[in-house]
C-alpha cells in the first residue's frame, strides 16, 4: 500500500497542483500557519490559516493506491480535481515535520 508521503513527494507535487498553487502553499507554509491534526501513513487532517482569519480544513487519504484530497476552500474535493494552496501548504508542513 502507498502512502501519501510517496504519493506527495515533490516531483508528483508538480503534478498535482498548478505553478500558482505550489508558490501560494509554500508561502502559507513559510508564514506556519498550518496545524497537522492527524498524521498516518494513509489519512492526514490539517488546519491551514488563511490571511483572513479563518481557517481551511484539508483531508488527505490514500484509497486503493491513489491519492484523494478534500479541503473547505471548495477548490480541492476530490481525485481530479485542484490540489489547492491549502493542500500544498499542508503537504509542505507534514514533509517538513519528517
Amino acid at each position: 500500500m502507498k502512502t501519501i508521503d510517496e504519493l506527495t513527494d515533490a516531483d508528483a507535487l508538480r503534478g498535482l497542483a498548478t505553478e500558482s498553487n505550489r508558490r501560494l502553499g509554500a508561502e502559507i507554509f513559510t508564514y506556519d500557519r498550518i496545524d497537522i491534526e492527524e498524521s498516518k501513513p494513509d489519512h492526514v487532517v490539517a488546519q491551514v490559516k488563511v490571511p483572513t482569519g479563518q481557517t481551511r480544513r484539508v483531508e488527505l487519504d490514500v484509497e486503493e493506491d491513489v491519492l484523494a484530497w478534500k479541503c473547505t476552500c471548495g477548490s480541492a474535493s476530490g481525485k481530479n480535481d485542484v490540489f489547492c494552496k491549502h493542500a500544498v501548504a499542508a503537504v509542505l508542513k507534514l514533509t517538513a515535520a519528517e
